[in-house]
């Protein structure tokens, strides 16, 4: 809830605490009914934010079906409570109302004023990042970041300007004006959260996912394979055109992640294609990997060994390479160096840097202006880091 003595401004999401199954590729899926068992409110105080632009990364590999369907049971409270908050009294009871206009019992007041302005976007965690063709399967769904309502399977959804999100605009303040029906708004989310499906990669760039599409200022749109070495094929204009038209410079981002499986948002190297070829086993980790992943001495037994470290190491003597019993291509994507002694992921400080650094680092590591935090424009509201908002819904 972002509040203020002036303005008020509410955001609440709902996390789900229990039991997820797991989401990667191939294997076996067990029915499970995911639950919402609690709600969490941030609080913000802020005294200028108008505008709520609400991002939805969501998992969409096989098995994420019924957290999906969750989700969708959710939209409503989550949704409906930003365009038309409840009434609440001085003791705390609550009364929900038939439309944002109506007016409060005597003694009861909203808990903070409709929203007006809102941005909706939908994007998923399949994104192209240099994999081995093949290496999701049947499926190598590929959506690279961009918003669902651009894509083929979600392109029958009306959103506004044929941009692939939605806006809420009951009063007609934005030129053009956008959805004015809080159960047609409501629908609409619903069914761009049907359309993401569960036909995707099972190696979930989750992470990065969101990045390419908020922050990176060179989002890539494909990896060209030569000779074993990536390279960028070119920059994704038309991902950065979506994000020109929803992320607005003076609104409140919020982002909520709906995911059941570990993040694999991989560093685009030599030897990450192979990460999800069944046929190619992963390296084996020297001893020290176990200990300590920071160790010096953990290295990869197919590389050299470094310097000052032991000539033979006893987990090298057992092979180079992992057997296919303790190498299952489902699990490659957590605790790599202690498993394998290479880190094949982007460092978690590429996602913290860019929720809350006005500066990162582009592709050649110069700095640049991070596009989540423009340049204050004199006298109006800019984007800071305490208002970016991230909910996660994991398991």
């Amino acid at each position: 809830m972002v509040k203020s003595s002036r303005k008020l401004v509410g955001v609440s999401f709902l996390l789900v605490g229990g039991a997820l199954t797991a989401a990667c590729l191939d294997r076996p899926v067990s029915p499970l009914k995911p639950q919402t068992t609690n709600s969490v409110v941030f609080s913000l105080r802020q005294e200028t934010i108008e505008k709520i632009d609400l991002l939805f990364m969501i998992d969409n590999s096989s098995s994420m079906g019924d957290k999906q369907d969750m989700l969708k049971r959710a939209i409503p409270k989550l949704v409906g409570r930003l365009v038309n908050p409840a009434c609440v009294s001085d003791s705390g009871d609550r009364q929900n109302m038939a439309s944002p206009d109506a007016e409060c019992p005597e003694g009861y007041r909203r808990e903070f004023k409709p929203l007006e302005d809102i941005h909706i976007g939908v994007i998923t965690s399949s994104i192209e990042l240099g994999l081995t063709p093949g290496s999701c399967g049947d499926n190598g769904l590929s959506d690279n970041g961009r918003l669902i309502g651009t894509l083929p399977r979600g392109n029958h959804i009306t959103t506004y300007q044929n941009k692939g999100f939605l806006a809420w605009d009951p009063k007609g303040k934005l030129d053009p004006p956008g959805e004015a029906n809080a159960d047609r708004l409501i629908g609409n989310v619903q069914e761009m959260v049907t359309a993401v499906g569960e036909s995707g990669c099972g190696f979930e760039a989750s992470l990065e996912a969101w990045y390419r599409f908020l922050v990176d200022p060179e989002p890539v749109h494909a990896w060209v394979n030569e000779d074993g070495k990536l390279r960028p094929d070119f920059v994704d204009d038309d991902l950065l055109a979506q994000r020109r038209d929803f992320l607005r410079p003076d609104s409140l981002l919020a982002l909520v992640m709906l995911t059941d499986e570990n993040d694999c948002s991989v560093v685009p190297k030599s030897g990450v294609n192979n990460l999800g070829v069944d046929t190619v086993r992963m390296p084996r980790a020297s001893s020290a990997c176990s200990v300590s992943p920071d160790d010096p001495c953990c290295y990869s037994c197919t590389d050299a060994v470094p310097e000052g470290c032991p000539a033979t190491d006893a987990e090298c003597s057992k092979g180079e390479r992992l057997t296919q019993l303790e190498d299952q291509r489902n699990l490659r994507c957590f605790q790599q160096k202690r498993r394998f002694g290479i880190d094949y992921l982007q460092p978690i400080q590429r996602y913290v840097d860019g929720l809350t650094k006005p500066l990162i680092k582009d592709s050649s590591g110069r700095e640049v202006q991070n596009p989540l935090f423009p340049q204050p424009t004199a006298g109006k509201f800019t984007r800071t880091p305490k208002t970016v908002l991230v909910a996660g819904i994991l398991g």
